[in-house]
C-alpha cells in the first residue's frame, strides 16, 4: 500500500506557501495524506523556524540569513504576498497546532559546525509532543547520527539524494527518505520514503518494484490517487 506524504505542506488547491503553518495543517486536514514533510533551521537565538531557505531572500520580501538573524526580525517578513501576506511560524507553533497522529516529518536543514546545538534544541521541543507522530531526518550523515545515538527515543532517518549519502551504507537508521532517481538501490530498507514523485506514472512504476508497504512525498498528493 503507498501511503502519501504532503511535500513541505504543497497538494493540488492548497493556496497557501510551502512550509507555512497555513499549508501544514490544510494538507493535514486531507484524508488521502498520510503525513506531512517540512524543514526547519534554527535562528541566531537558537529558535527553530520552519523554513526551506537558508536566507528570507528567496522566499519573502526581506533578505536575511536565518542563522545570523534573531527570531523577532524574522517575523517582520512577509513569506506571501501584499494582498495575502502569511510570516514565517516557529517549530512550537506548528507542533502545537496538530491534533492528528499523522506523520510529522521534520527536515534539518544543513548545519555543519553546530549541529549539536540544533540537535539539542530540537530535542527539547519536541519531547514536548509524545501525543505526534513525529521522525526526523536529515541530509547531514553526522547530526542525525548524533540525533539517533542521544536520543533513541525518537524516530530517526537519513536523507539519500541524487549524489548525496549514495555511499552511507550504514542501516541502522529508522527509516530512509530517497531520490525518486535512486530508490531501486535500496529496496532491501524497511520503511522507505520516495521524493519528489509528482507524476503518477512515476508512482506506479515504484509500486512495481517493492513489493511492500512504501510513502511518497509529493507536491501533489491529490493528482496520484
Amino acid at each position: 500500500m503507498i501511503k502519501f506524504i504532503s511535500h513541505r505542506g504543497n497538494d493540488a488547491g492548497v493556496n497557501y506557501p510551502e512550509n507555512s503553518k497555513e499549508a501544514i495543517l490544510e494538507v493535514l486536514k486531507r484524508d488521502y495524506i498520510s503525513g506531512v514533510e517540512f524543514d526547519v533551521r534554527m535562528t541566531r537565538d537558537k529558535r527553530i523556524v520552519v523554513v526551506h531557505d537558508n536566507t528570507i531572500a528567496l522566499s519573502g520580501n526581506g533578505s536575511s540569513l536565518i542563522s545570523k538573524t534573531r527570531i523577532k526580525q524574522l517575523e517582520k517578513y512577509n513569506l506571501g504576498t501584499i494582498a495575502n501576506p502569511f510570516k514565517i511560524a516557529t517549530l512550537e507553533n506548528v507542533l502545537s497546532s496538530i491534533d492528528c497522529n499523522k506523520e510529522i516529518i521534520i527536515e534539518i536543514k544543513e548545519e555543519e559546525t553546530r549541529y549539536k546545538r540544533v540537535v539539542n534544541v530540537i530535542y527539547n521541543i519536541i519531547k514536548n509532543y509524545h501525543n505526534l507522530n513525529i521522525k526526523i531526518c536529515s541530509f547531514n550523515y553526522d547530526l542525525v547520527k548524533y540525533f539517533k545515538k542521544k536520543h533513541p527515543d525518537i524516530k530517526i532517518g537519513l536523507l539519500i539524494g541524487i549524489k548525496m549519502n549514495l555511499n552511507k551504507e550504514d542501516k541502522s537508521f529508522d527509516f530512509y527518505s530517497i531520490s525518486v532517481v535512486n530508490y531501486k538501490k535500496y529496496l532491501d530498507c524497511d520503511n522507505i520514503y520516495v521524493w519528489t514523485v509528482n507524476e503518477k506514472g512515476v508512482c506506479c512504476d515504484i509500486d512495481k518494484v517493492i513489493k511492500k508497504d512504501f510513502s511518497v512525498i509529493s507536491d501533489v498528493c491529490k493528482n496520484l490517487l
